[in-house]
């Protein structure tokens, strides 16, 4: 993908599509990535999506499960971060307090998070970043399950063995762009920003894009409160209509303040119910500043017909002044009662750096269609900190919290430097017959993960060859169906803070999956089940309170998604989630027991329906559920978390003022109040937000 072009035509779907070489079946030479606005295809997802080492194809012919996101459903549901958007998938789940300080989320029930998340296709480019910002993304493109043929490496010091997350960032159009918005929400924070685009020169081939956001005073809890703010200036040059050179920086500033961090469960203390979610058992004191710069530039040239190489590389360099003051807390008793120990860090350099290059093209022989690719990826994580310890522990209670003046930190300064590096390479061959009927991809990678670090007991150099497979048939034109196979290497995970070995690293390990699926074209939407397994070691916490290394887990599983338009007027995001999954381990207490954090099912729908009798108006809504879920391996009843549900909705309009489109929206989160903790992959609890009331008002001109 190496430029955006915006089409427009009646209506106000927004949906992705590719141009591609000579004829509708050459996929391969991929110069320009369409956005097209009209009543097309559907306003939520798109029908096609950039598969890394795959390149841009249609969803429909891809043997993974994956789907995108368009910039419509950002604008539709007023989604201001990245949970706001994947939170429709039922295959997803957030990770993170919806009062905490960043994005984080499992996958099939696996962990994703920071360097899982790529940033149109390059690694290593979102490790600094609290929340995601949306304002300035074209689409969010999701892969579920292991992929390391694919994006590099399957995982990295933060997780990603369940899927990957890309983030494609809006390119300049070649018709202008003005729009402004702005809304206003029930706690009291306001949000607005702007979206300009400009094409310039001879034959256009000079373009500009450039997207603001701001939100002040939001959090609708006690003492907590966020601002964000990010800026993006996005260019591209093409001279020849088979060379692009583009780029783009952007300034993010993300604080957070009265945040309330998850909490840990002594052993032996059943969950406590659940308290009022717009309290906080956090100190007002508690905060985190996450800052910076992110740059990356590309090039592309089609330097044969059917072939090209691409290479990009970008970096995100944090704020010299970005720091926290952290509350940890344990549950000592079901009647609410925390321990918490405060934390003081300065980070003064927390940079990352990421790159990939590709050459991939087609050819063919004989009765058989041929496409190659070969790619390469590096990615660097650096942090270097400087920390103080609380020279005691304080005590508050859920229920009823406690706030305490700043807790006293101790004169030592200790210095804390991880520096963690992925390489990969690799290549695929797909073979294809019958006029793309049937198609077959193979395909290796070779992964290093170095990991290095003052403040851990143990450093790592380890590599892989993984390997991948995928075989698919379309029994019609617009079904398909298949099977593959994937490996990934999994970097080592850190012991968490409440196990007694604190911040110990684990070695890496190799995951695989098996998928089976199929999809079917209804119209403009795609139909779709997938059954998985994943093999991985499993970790956590054993009886004795020490994080390692517990055996296996068996993680299956079966999706079945509907998404698209459905009807003339109705578009739906939708789908149920069961997970069957085991801990095999040769300790007969805990071998059979599921994986904490991952319910046995789960299921979302999010749709949008344009009254008949007035088009102008349209009703959204949306409902998520989540089975109970265990926090640790021992699956005892009275440290279960409860099942919950949780509904919005909300009302758009479309008007002119002028000959001037707008649109104005009124929605409503989480419309019962629901009240409920939900569980992180290793046992932290997360409490609920309360409801929440926004208006919001969009502006082309």
């Amino acid at each position: 993908m190496i430029a955006a072009k915006t089409v427009r035509a009646s209506g106000s779907t927004l949906v992705s599509g590719t141009l591609s070489g000579d004829d509708e079946t050459d996929s391969v030479s991929t110069l320009d990535t369409i956005v097209v606005v009209g009543n097309l295809t559907n306003s939520t997802v798109s029908n096609s999506t950039s598969i890394g080492t795959l390149g841009v194809r249609d969803i429909i012919d891809t043997p993974f499960s994956v789907n995108s996101y368009t910039e419509q459903l950002i604008s539709n549901t007023n989604a201001r971060n990245l949970t706001q958007i994947v939170a429709r998938d039922p295959s997803i789940s957030s990770n993170v307090n919806g009062a905490g300080f960043r994005d984080s989320f499992s996958i099939r029930g696996l962990s994703v998070d920071r360097f899982a998340i790529l940033y149109d296709g390059i690694p290593g480019m979102t490790g600094s970043d609290g929340y995601y910002r949306t304002n300035n993304l074209s689409s969010v493109e999701v892969f579920r399950g292991i992929n390391a043929f694919n994006q590099g490496a399957a995982t990295a010091i933060f997780g990603g063995v369940g899927g990957t997350i890309n983030l494609v960032p809006k390119r300049p159009s070649d018709q202008p762009v003005n729009n402004i918005f702005a809304g206003y929400e029930s706690d009291g924070s306001a949000f607005y920003g702007g979206d300009l685009s400009r094409r310039s020169g001879e034959g256009d081939q000079f373009g500009l894009r450039i997207n603001a956001f701001t939100q002040r005073n939001a959090g609708n809890i006690e003492n907590f409160q966020r601002d964000q703010e990010n800026y993006s200036l996005f260019l591209d040059w093409k001279p020849t209509d088979t060379f692009v050179l583009e780029g783009e920086i952007s300034r993010f500033i993300d604080t957070s303040r009265g945040y309330r961090d998850d909490i840990f469960l002594n052993p032996g203390v059943s969950i406590p119910n659940v308290p009022d979610t717009s309290t906080s058992y956090s100190q007002p004191w508690a905060f985190i500043d996450q800052s910076g710069i992110r740059y990356f530039g590309r090039a592309t040239w089609e330097f044969h017909k059917n072939w090209q190489i691409t290479a990009g590389a970008g970096g995100v360099r944090g704020d010299d002044d970005n720091g926290f003051y952290s509350v940890f807390g344990r549950v000592q008793s079901e009647e609410g009662d925390v321990e918490f120990t405060g934390r003081r860090s300065f980070r003064p350099d927390n940079s990352t750096l990421g790159s990939t290059v590709k050459l991939d093209g087609s050819f063919q022989t004989g009765l058989i269609d041929n496409r190659i690719s070969l790619s390469g990826t590096f990615s660097e994580w650096n942090f270097f900190g400087l920390s103080r310890s609380a020279i005691r522990s304080e005590t508050t209670n859920i229920f009823d919290p406690v706030y305490v003046p700043l807790v006293p930190f101790g004169d030592e300064e200790s210095e804390e430097i991880i520096l963690q590096q992925v390489y990969t390479f690799g290549g695929n061959y797909e073979a294809s017959i019958l006029d793309g009927r049937v198609s077959l991809i193979t395909g290796l990678r070779w992964v290093d993960i170095i990991q290095e670090a003052t403040f851990l007991p143990v450093d790592y150099d380890e590599e892989d060859v993984t390997l991948m497979g995928a075989l698919y048939a379309k029994p019609t034109e617009k079904s398909t169906v298949y099977v593959s196979y994937t490996e990934g290497l999994e970097g080592g995970q850190v012991a968490p803070l409440s196990a007694i070995n604190a911040n110990e690293p684990l070695p890496p390990t190799t995951a695989t999956q098996i998928e089976l699926g199929g999809k079917l074209e209804i119209g403009s939407a795609i139909a779709s089940v997938a059954y998985f397994q994943i093999d991985r070691a499993q970790t956590g916490i054993d009886q004795n309170n020490v994080f390692g290394e517990l055996g296996g887990q068996d993680f299956k599983g079966v999706e079945a998604r509907l998404e698209g338009r459905v009807t003339e007027n109705l578009d739906v995001i939708g789908g149920l989630t069961f997970f069957d999954v085991e801990i095999d381990s040769t300790d007969a207490a805990i071998d059979g027991n599921r994986t904490p954090g991952v319910p046995e099912f789960a299921g979302s729908i999010y749709a949008e329906y344009r009254l008949p009798f007035n088009p102008a108006l349209t009703l959204t809504g949306g409902v998520t559920y989540e089975g109970a879920q265990f926090i640790d391996v021992t699956n005892l009843s009275n440290r279960e978390a409860d099942s919950w549900i949780s509904a919005d909705v909300g009302l758009r309009y479309d008007f002119e003022v002028s000959d001037v489109p707008a649109t104005a929206q009124v929605f409503v989160s989480n419309v019962s109040n629901e009240e409920y903790w939900s569980v992180q992959e290793f046992g932290g609890l997360q409490l609920s937000l309360p409801r929440q009331i926004g208006v919001s008002l969009n502006v082309d001109f």
